[in-house]
C-alpha cells in the first residue's frame, strides 16, 4: 500500500465504513463488550507494578553479567517472581547480558539518574527475557534516557492464559526490538498484551501467537505505539489489535490467517472513555481475510 490513512472511532467506538485498497481490506467492530472488563483489570496491574515480589536494583559493579549476584544491591541476583530496578548509571555496564535467559516478574526503569539500558545482547532477539504471567516492564516518568529491550520477550513460562504489560510514561522511547511471543507447554490459553503509558514505544520485531491459542494486544495508555518493519503480525483464531487509547502507527504488517476472525480496530470500551487512532502508513501491510 502506497497511502497513508487515519482510522478514527464515531462517538459510538465504531469504524463503520471497511478500508480497501490493493493490500488492506477489513471491517474493524465494537469491542466495547470485550474491552470493559478487562481494562479494569488493566489500570489496577499497570498501576501496581513497581510493588511486586522482591526487589534488587542493577549496579553493575563487576560486569554486565545479569546473573553475577555483584552485580545488584541484594543477593542473588533477580528471577523468578521478583523485580529487576534500573535507576542508576550502572558503572557503565549498560548492555545487559542475559547469557542463557532470565525470568522474571517485573522490569522497572526509574529516576533521571537511570542510564540507557539494553536488556540482551548480541543481534537482535538472541538472547530470551521471560515475563511471568501479570508482569511487564515499565519505564517511568523520571527517566530521561531511551530504553531498548534487545532480547525476545516470551510471555509466560508455558503458553497458559494469561495477561501482561508494557509502560512507558517517559518522555523517551522505549523500543522492543527482538520480538514477542507466547510460551509453550502446558495448557495452551489466551494471552493478551496492554501497553500503556504517555510515551512512545516501538516494536520492531515480529509478535507471534508461540504457544498460546492466542495473543491479543491493546493499546491502553496516551502515548504513541510504533509497530515497524515487515514482519510484524499477531496471528491464529480471534488475535486481534485494539487501540481504545492513545496512537497506534502500523508501518509494518499485520496479518491473521483465513477465516480466522482476527481484527484491527479501534475502538472504545464503554461510552465515555477515550477512542484510540490507528495510522497505516506508507509501505505497510493490512491482511485479515477472516476480520469481521
Amino acid at each position: 500500500m502506497r497511502s497513508e490513512r487515519t482510522l478514527k472511532n464515531h462517538s459510538s467506538g465504531a469504524i463503520t465504513e471497511p478500508m480497501k485498497t490493493s493490500k488492506l481490506s477489513f471491517r474493524a467492530p465494537v469491542f466495547a463488550k470485550r474491552l470493559a472488563l478487562t481494562l479494569g483489570l488493566v489500570v489496577a496491574l499497570v498501576g501496581s507494578t513497581t510493588s511486586h515480589a522482591a526487589s534488587a536494583t542493577w549496579n553493575g559493579i563487576t560486569d554486565a553479567t545479569w546473573s553475577n549476584n555483584t552485580n545488584w544491591s541484594t543477593s542473588p541476583a533477580p528471577g523468578f517472581g521478583d523485580t529487576a530496578t534500573f535507576s542508576n548509571a550502572g558503572n557503565n555496564n549498560t548492555n545487559i547480558d542475559l547469557a542463557l535467559g532470565v525470568t522474571i516478574s517485573n522490569i522497572v526503569v526509574d529516576t533521571s539518574s537511570a542510564a540507557a539500558y539494553t536488556i540482551g545482547i548480541g543481534a537482535a532477539g538472541s538472547q530470551t527475557l521471560t515475563l511471568q504471567i501479570s508482569g511487564g516492564i515499565t519505564v517511568n516518568s523520571t527517566v530521561t534516557k531511551p530504553q531498548l529491550v534487545n532480547a525476545s520477550v516470551s510471555l509466560g513460562t508455558n503458553a497458559a492464559a494469561g495477561n501482561y504489560f508494557l509502560a512507558d510514561n517517559s518522555g523517551q522511547l522505549l523500543t522492543v526490538a527482538g520480538g514477542i511471543s507466547g510460551a509453550s507447554g502446558g495448557t495452551a490459553g489466551a494471552m493478551n498484551l496492554f501497553v500503556g503509558g504517555s510515551g512512545s514505544m516501538t516494536f520492531s520485531g515480529n509478535i507471534a501467537n508461540g504457544g498460546a491459542t492466542t495473543l491479543g494486544l491493546t493499546k491502553v495508555g496516551t502515548g504513541t505505539l510504533t509497530l515497524s518493519g515487515n514482519d510484524n503480525a499477531i496471528g491464529g483464531a480471534n488475535s486481534s489489535i485494539v487501540v481504545s487509547n492513545g496512537t497506534l502507527n502500523l508501518s509494518g504488517t499485520f496479518s491473521t490467517p483465513a477465516a480466522n476472525g482476527g481484527n484491527l480496530a479501534a475502538a472504545t470500551p464503554n461510552g465515555t472513555a477515550p477512542i484510540g487512532v490507528i495510522n497505516i502508513l506508507p509501505g505497510s501491510s493490512v491482511n485479515l481475510p477472516g476480520g469481521g
